[in-house]
């Protein structure tokens, strides 16, 4: 049966809650699991900065989520950081001239499952002696020359409940093995998801309607995409103390063991190979509308699309229109860092403004992808 509201994200556990686990499929042997990407983000460059190395600058690209700046300076860091081209890759000369002594650590984005340059950068953090900083929120299962993004910095990152059907779930996947981070003290809590998904899955209605109540999903189905916006232009503008998007508190706590029992279920041969055929059916679809201009302009082997992202002057209208109509979409970097004087990057100003990404996530039957290429062909 279909569901009204199509969310940005996977939101179905219940498809994979009766599979059977997959060996070292999403984990690796030696990945430390926390609640967030962003916790994860926090304890790696603790364990940078823990090295007694006397630099103490992270370079960020300027098209980034907030929470990761303030996870680098909870960890003790400053932060500075680089312009990116229009399609939101690296230029490295650019990149080059931002290296600077006091740089310990660069952090790169694969922004929406496409991997960057990793030749170039890996071979100009060599150059350099910076450790090169891969994070894979965006690309869990993407591939660089035949090899898992996240293999070829000192450390990556990765987030779960973005790519998969989950409420919480951070790597930390360290590469040189001089690294210690500090392993999570504390468990998240997994009962709510996981009574909604039993629910579900065995068809019980009165359990469905009392395993929503748990969760506090709203009615129109608001989901995991929807986050707090602290450095939003009405949040900034309400005064008062600044409160980050990064809770030092909270950084101690490991992934749920629901999330966890299901991430080890997932298979992602599947997942790739489903979101490829939908993104290139949606991309099919679109090509040819006026409106139409998607920030890639390719699906390159190794790619697994989060998304398809979508370049538009009237984004947050198309971003409207299209819950109106219960396609939900979003916005990655739509409010930067306060530290970052967006003004000084146009290219950042750009990819803030006017990128949304459409679902062509693995969830989506094949009734729902046309509601979704109907959708957009309405309001673009």
């Amino acid at each position: 049966m279909e569901q009204t509201w199509i969310s940005a994200h996977p939101a179905r556990p219940e498809q994979l809650i009766f599979k059977r686990p997959q060996s070292n499929e999403v984990f690796q042997p030696g990945d430390i699991l926390y609640r967030m990407g962003r916790d994860a983000i926090y304890h790696g460059l603790k364990a940078l900065a823990a090295t007694g190395d006397s630099r103490d600058t992270v370079l960020v690209p300027s098209f980034h989520c907030a929470s990761q700046i303030d996870a680098a300076e909870a960890a003790g860091l400053r932060c500075a950081f680089y312009p990116l081209n229009p399609d939101a890759t690296v230029d490295l000369e650019q990149l080059a001239s931002r290296i600077t002594d006091d740089v310990l650590t660069v952090m790169v984005i694969h922004y929406y499952g496409w991997p960057l340059d990793i030749d170039g950068l890996t071979r100009l953090a060599e150059a350099r002696r910076v450790t090169l900083f891969e994070d894979c929120a965006l690309a869990l299962f993407s591939q660089y020359k035949g090899q898992p993004v996240g293999r070829f910095g000192g450390l990556s990152i990765f987030s779960l409940r973005k790519s998969l059907p989950v409420r919480d779930g951070g790597i930390l996947r360290i590469n040189r093995p001089e690294l210690r981070a500090d392993p999570p003290v504390r468990t998240h809590s997994s009962l709510r998801p996981a009574v909604g998904a039993l629910a579900r899955a065995l068809g019980a209605r009165k359990l469905v309607q009392w395993g929503k109540a748990l969760v506090g999903r709203k009615s129109n189905g608001h989901s995991q995409a929807e986050e707090a916006a602290p450095y939003s232009p009405e949040a900034l503008e309400q005064g008062g103390e600044r409160k980050p998007d990064f809770d030092v508190e909270q950084s101690d706590v490991g992934i749920s063991s629901f999330s966890s029992y299901i991430a080890r279920r997932a298979r992602p041969e599947q997942v790739v190979e489903r979101r490829r055929s939908i993104y290139r059916r949606l991309d099919e679809e679109l090509r040819g509308h006026p409106g139409y201009a998607p920030l890639f302009h390719d699906l390159p082997d190794g790619v697994c699309p989060l998304s398809l992202v979508i370049v538009h002057p009237r984004r947050d209208e198309v971003e409207h229109n299209l819950r109106e109509s219960d396609v939900e979409a979003y916005c990655f970097g739509r409010y930067p860092h306060p530290r970052l004087d967006v003004e000084q990057y146009p290219e950042t100003r750009v990819l803030c403004d006017q990128t949304l990404a459409l679902p062509v996530h693995q969830d989506l039957t094949d009734v729902e992808v046309e509601r979704v290429a109907r959708a957009i062909h309405a309001t673009l």
